[in-house]
Parts: C-alpha cells; sequence; structure tokens
C-alpha cells in the first residue's frame, strides 16, 4: 500500500500545488483546501472522507480533475470490497460528470488559474474529441490517453536518470497515471456486434457507439442497444455486460417491404377518354413535383455528409447521410420516370377520338407503369 500511497500523493499534489500559489479568491482558496484535505485522508486509506472531500470540491468549482480522483478513489474502495461490481453505478456517474465537467470548461469566458488547472485534465487527455460517442467509448478512449501518457512519463523519467541521478518523481507520477488508467476503465466490459447485413449503426443509450461489425466498450451492468440500417427496421434490446468480459452478439435485421398502392385508371365502352386523360396528366405532374422535392431532399442530405466529412467520431452519421441521399436521389428518379410516362399516357388518351369501345386502361405504381388497350 505504501507504494501505491506515494503514487496517488504526486498525482493529488501534481495538480494542488499549482493550485494554492494562484488561489487569489476565496472559492479558489477553499477548493484548494478541500483538495488538500481529501489528499491527506486518501494517503491515510481513509477513501470515504477523501471521497466526500473531493466532492465538496467539486461543487464550488468546474473541476474534472476532482471527478479524475474520485473515480480513483472509487476503484480503490472497491478493491477493499468482496462485491467489487457493486460500486460499478457510482463509478459510471462520476465518468459522466467528468465529461460533463470538461464541456463545462470550454465555456468558461475568463477562467482563473485555479480553473485552468482543474480543467487541464481534459487537453492533457484530448477529452473534447470524443464528443457524442457513447460513455464506455469516451471512457475507454480516456483510459488509454491517460495510460499512453502515463508510459511516456515513465520511460522519459528512466531515461533522464540514466545521464543523472533525478529524483523519482517523474517515473512515480508516470506510473500513478497507468494506475489511474486502470482505475477508470475497471467497470469496463466489452460487446462484439455482428449484424446481417452489416454496416449498420449501433447506438448505446442513444449515443454513438460505432458501425458494425465492431467491438464496443460498455459499463459492467444493463445497456440499451439500439441498431439503425436504412431500408431495414431497427432493433431495440437491453444487453448484460460483466465488466472484464467480452460479451458476442449477432443481429439479423429486418428488411422493409417497401409497397404502394396501384392506380388504375380505366375508360371502357362508351367511356369518355378526356376524364382518364386529364387524370393521368395530373398523376403524372404530382409525381415529377414529388420527384422534385426528393432531389432537393437528396442534395441537402449530401451537403450535410460533406459537412461532417473527416470529423473525428462521426463516421456513422456520415455514412447514414450519405445512404440517404442516395435513398431520395433514387425516389427522385423513379418518380421523375414514372411522372412523364403517366402524363404522356394521359395526353395519347386525350389525343385519342371520342367515341371509342374499346376499354383502355392505366396502372401505376412507383415502380412501372401500364398502358393496356387499343392504339
Amino acid at each position: 500500500m505504501g507504494v501505491y500511497r506515494h503514487m496517488f500523493a504526486v498525482l493529488v499534489m501534481s495538480l494542488i500545488m499549482p493550485l494554492a500559489a494562484h488561489a487569489d479568491k476565496a472559492t479558489d482558496q477553499e477548493y484548494t483546501a478541500l483538495l488538500e484535505t481529501g489528499g491527506a485522508l486518501a494517503e491515510q486509506n481513509n477513501f470515504g472522507d477523501a471521497i466526500r472531500k473531493f466532492r465538496a470540491a467539486a461543487t464550488i468549482k468546474t473541476s474534472p480533475a476532482a471527478w479524475l480522483f474520485i473515480v480513483d478513489l472509487y476503484g480503490r474502495l472497491s478493491a477493499q470490497s468482496q462485491a467489487k461490481p457493486n460500486y460499478c453505478p457510482e463509478a459510471k456517474a462520476m465518468l459522466g460528470r467528468f465529461f460533463d465537467a470538461c464541456e463545462s470548461c470550454k465555456q468558461l469566458s475568463s477562467p482563473s488559474e485555479a480553473d485552468k488547472k482543474a480543467c487541464r485534465p481534459c487537453s492533457n487527455f484530448k477529452v473534447w474529441k470524443f464528443k457524442g460517442q457513447s460513455l464506455g467509448l469516451r471512457t475507454a478512449r480516456l483510459a488509454e490517453e491517460i495510460r499512453e501518457r502515463g508510459d511516456a512519463k515513465t520511460e522519459g523519467a528512466e531515461s533522464r536518470r540514466l545521464g543523472a541521478n533525478l529524483p523519482r518523481g517523474g517515473t512515480d507520477r508516470g506510473k500513478g497515471l497507468v494506475s489511474l488508467s486502470k482505475q477508470v476503465s475497471r467497470c469496463l466490459g466489452y460487446l462484439s456486434l455482428k449484424t446481417t447485413p452489416p454496416g449498420a449503426t449501433a447506438l448505446i443509450d442513444n449515443k454513438q457507439g460505432g458501425i458494425t461489425p465492431t467491438k464496443i466498450p460498455l459499463f459492467h451492468g444493463k445497456n440499451r442497444l439500439t441498431l439503425k440500417l436504412n431500408n431495414h427496421g431497427d432493433s431495440q434490446e437491453e444487453i448484460a455486460i460483466q465488466r472484464g468480459k467480452t460479451t458476442q452478439k449477432e443481429v439479423t435485421l429486418k428488411a422493409l417491404e417497401l409497397t404502394a398502392p396501384v392506380t388504375r385508371i380505366t375508360t371502357g365502352q362508351g367511356g369518355d377518354s378526356n376524364l382518364a386523360g386529364w387524370i393521368s396528366v395530373g398523376a403524372g405532374g404530382l409525381a415529377v413535383v414529388t420527384a422534385g422535392v426528393f432531389f432537393a431532399k437528396a442534395l441537402a442530405k449530401r451537403d450535410e455528409a460533406d459537412a461532417l466529412n473527416g470529423e473525428y467520431g462521426r463516421r456513422g452519421e456520415f455514412n447514414d447521410l450519405k445512404d440517404e441521399s442516395r435513398t431520395a436521389l433514387t425516389v427522385a428518379g423513379i418518380s421523375a420516370g414514372v411522372g412523364l410516362i403517366t402524363a404522356g399516357a394521359g395526353v395519347w388518351l386525350l389525343m385519342e377520338k371520342s367515341g371509342t369501345t374499346d376499354k383502355t386502361s392505366i396502372e401505376v405504381s412507383p415502380g412501372a407503369v401500364s398502358l393496356r388497350g387499343t392504339f
């Protein structure tokens, strides 16, 4: 425990000392005092009281750093308990507040030095590029960023010590970050997900999880999975995940049956072809207008997709917009073709000699036009 206490103290003091030097406001002073007290309690393995101090600090200042300390302490507290998964809902909630606090940091108009230090984990660990992703995915990537930074600091400190007899602070700082990375990801399990057909967008609690086939990090417990794929029905279910384990899942998505009523226009013996002709011309004109609407929609979706192209973590949304654009363009082409043929048939009926006794009929559907009669 002595090694962990030392690493934790280095983690805490690396943020506390800069804060104390610039705490020129009462709130900053109170915030710093709470962090110092929480750090001292943590060194004594009094994790419960330390968590309460860090919580109090986080209530008086936007502090992602405080929430990370709490996550780390919850992990250490759970290590002392036999029912280790029981703390996962709390850890999940604290990580959610950490990411929310990072978003609040972006809104600070005139941050003090204390604010900058409290918000520094967000930029150090590149948190903002995870926006829009599911909480499990954001947490896994946060843990990866922390571990990589810890490895770099450890390697850098050890390399420098070969040339000079430097203190162990850098090495301990790096090991402390690696340990923090493990605490952050302690409650994660994985969902290995495949769909038939592939390419579906997976949403976890309505947040981006990935494009199938994919392996998604999820929190221990129940998670709501939604699968979306163009021209297929959505699939929704709850997935139970165990921390540290991978759950296999295969889902077959049901294709939608696209049907439309058939319009039949008929003139019979002694009938007047003018009525059928005008109806056909009107139906054809309406189909052409519909084609224009869908063509405009296709262009709009394409522009939205182009605006997202290359943005990190939004590949699924980009693919969805591209699919919607192609679908709208296809409908526009079909509608335009049907409209022109229907209107042409109407013109033919209008030009037909009156008094025709032969039976003439037109059947119109989204994919075809059938004209029957005597020509």
